[in-house]
């Protein structure tokens, strides 16, 4: 299933669970509905447990997270391994769920250069309980 998301930036939580392949299809649509054309434009993504933190998990097209298959069609595939949440630790060891905050970017290759962030929220992974 997609998530549709508009440039404008949109609040979008996930649940997923800790040491768990997590795969998210978003589609970025301009402020018409249309599909934003991607073509020239640098996709990352952050997670941190603050906004002023150090990112816990960093996602872009250099490290094969981020994919866009088609950029005309506006659709980027954000893929989290379960290699990169095994590690993750919760602030108190009594916490059943890791909250980390996130933001999705697009930056483009043009001048002047064009940052969007179309979606942002929260990432909550659940701790797992079978080894």
């Amino acid at each position: 299933m997609a998530t549709i998301i508009n440039a404008l930036p949109q609040e979008t939580d996930f649940n997923i669970m800790q040491d768990s392949t997590f795969i998210c299809n978003i589609s970025v649509l301009d402020t018409y509905g249309i599909a934003l054309d991607l073509t020239g434009y640098d996709i990352q993504a952050e997670f941190k447990r603050a906004y002023t933190g150090s990112a816990v998990i960093t996602a872009n097209i250099a490290n094969g997270s981020i994919k866009v298959s088609s950029p005309i069609t506006g659709n980027i595939t954000l893929t989290l391994l379960p290699t990169d949440t095994a590690s993750i630790s919760p602030v108190n060891q009594s916490d059943d769920t890791i909250e980390l905050l996130y933001d999705i970017s697009l930056i483009s290759s043009t001048t002047p250069q064009v940052i969007l962030t179309p979606t942002f929220g929260t990432l909550n992974i659940q701790r797992k309980i079978t080894i």
